[in-house]
């Protein structure tokens, strides 16, 4: 018996659980620093929750910021998610992480500091040439297709 797996398939219960399921099993990958923080995307960084600044996040405080972030992903604004609004909170969450990231990458890589990387600072980075001889095995300055299967 094959099956039909489309990205919208007829019976959206499946497909919402398939989405909360794969939401939660990648939110350990996503979570840390950035939008992402817990479960779907809906429960925010510290900073979004500490809304008094009194160095504590309270239950009001955590119920009002996922409560705003349910409203803003109910785009339809008829008090549910559907799984096309889950999948497009999902992506926006998940850009946002990207982008703080990529970010991060070019304040590390940007050694002149003018917003950009240029093919000398990216050629500089020392990650490249670390890597580079770790798959080296056999320290002859190249790299065989065997030492790059390897690593």
């Amino acid at each position: 018996m094959t099956r039909d797996f489309t990205l919208f398939p007829r019976k959206p219960q499946a497909a919402l659980m398939a989405a909360v399921l794969g939401a939660a099993l990648g939110s350990a990958a996503l979570a840390g620093p950035g939008p992402m923080g817990g479960m779907m995307g809906m429960m925010p960084g510290f900073e979004a929750l500490y809304a008094d600044k009194d160095g504590q996040i309270t239950k009001a405080e955590m119920a009002a910021a996922q409560a705003a972030r349910f409203a803003e992903a109910d785009a339809d604004k008829d008090g549910k998610l559907s799984l096309y609004e889950i999948v497009a909170m999902r992506a926006r969450a998940e850009a946002a992480h990207k982008a703080g990231r990529a970010q991060a990458m070019l304040e590390r890589i940007d050694t002149d500091q003018d917003g950009f990387v240029s093919a000398a600072e990216m050629e500089a980075m020392p990650m490249l040439t670390r890597m580079f001889d770790r798959m080296d095995d056999n320290f002859d300055g190249t790299l065989s297709k065997a030492e790059i299967e390897a690593m």
